[in-house]
């Protein structure tokens, strides 16, 4: 049980992440100065969205919804493991 929250924990860190980077994108895009750096925004911002696709196919799988909120439980978790070994 505890893996799978800490893997649902972890799966909405990235998801939070790309969802990010797509605004990120957008924005990026945007204030680009030439076409072929606006190229490349759009190649980079296609692959993301691709990327947020594919995770809301795993929440979907694991009966779960993507938060988009970062999720900092498992690493609180992780750090008290350490202090104990």
């Amino acid at each position: 049980m505890l893996f799978k929250r800490v893997f649902t924990d972890e799966i909405n860190d990235i998801y939070y992440a790309e969802k990010h980077i797509t605004k990120t994108f957008l924005k990026l895009k945007k204030a680009a100065g030439s076409a072929e750096l606006i190229v490349c925004f759009e190649e980079h911002l296609v692959q993301t969205k691709t990327h947020v696709e594919r995770l809301e196919q795993v929440f979907e799988l694991l009966g779960k919804k993507g938060t988009g909120k970062k999720m900092r439980g498992h690493r609180r978790y992780h750090q008290g493991r350490r202090r104990n070994h």
